[in-house]
């Protein structure tokens, strides 16, 4: 990978070693950053498909078995819903095993797809109205320590564009913003800096 020429402000900053589970591949016509999702910490998701779908078939046999032909119906109307969002979970839990994210750079575009199973957040930023990058933390709760990070884009309209959401660890989101800026021949600052909410502005970015 071809590194830019930092200024001396840049040449400062602190490296961030890649994480095991994120590969990177520059063929120098485009950069490339993927990372599969199962090494992202979702197991909430996978326990909770477990547990609602094995109550509801749970549910359903003895409603089939021990019930009358009446509360057999009155089972299948009544738990509809909870249907719904057991094949919900069911979608997500997939995802979680089989999806991975690839964010490709070229000199004209940053995009970031979501696959193979459709997901939302798939993303193209024109390269000419990129005016910076920056990490940011969400807390679930004020008083929480939980915490997931993401990485943003800056456009020269001033308007936030999200590249990388959902990252459980912070390390994640610095390595992927110091590849694009490195590819990308940015200077992201001398420090690596984490913005809580609310977002910087552009004059603000790191």
């Amino acid at each position: 990978m071809s590194e830019a020429p930092l200024s001396p402000k840049g040449r400062n900053r602190r490296e961030i070693p890649r994480p095991s589970h994120i590969f990177v591949k520059d063929d120098g016509n485009s950069f490339r950053i993927s990372f599969r999702w199962i090494w992202c910490g979702f197991i909430n998701p996978i326990t909770i498909c477990f547990f609602w779908n094995s109550s509801l078939v749970g549910f359903y046999w003895l409603a089939f078995t021990f019930g009358d032909q009446f509360f057999r119906w009155l089972s299948v109307i009544f738990c509809a819903p909870h249907v719904a969002i057991g094949l919900f979970f069911i979608y997500v839990t997939l995802t979680v095993l089989l999806n991975r994210t690839l964010i490709k750079v070229t000199s004209e575009f940053i995009t970031v797809r979501h696959g193979p199973l459709p997901w939302w957040g798939n993303r193209s930023l024109p390269i000419d109205e990129l005016e910076g990058l920056y990490c940011y933390k969400h807390t679930y709760r004020k008083d929480s320590a939980s915490a997931w990070y993401c990485v943003n884009a800056m456009t020269k309209g001033a308007k936030k564009v999200e590249l990388v959401t959902d990252l459980h660890n912070v390390a994640e989101a610095l390595f992927i913003k110091q590849e694009l800026e490195r590819w990308l021949k940015i200077d992201g600052g001398g420090v690596e800096q984490v913005f809580p909410q609310p977002r910087p502005t552009a004059k603000g970015c790191r």
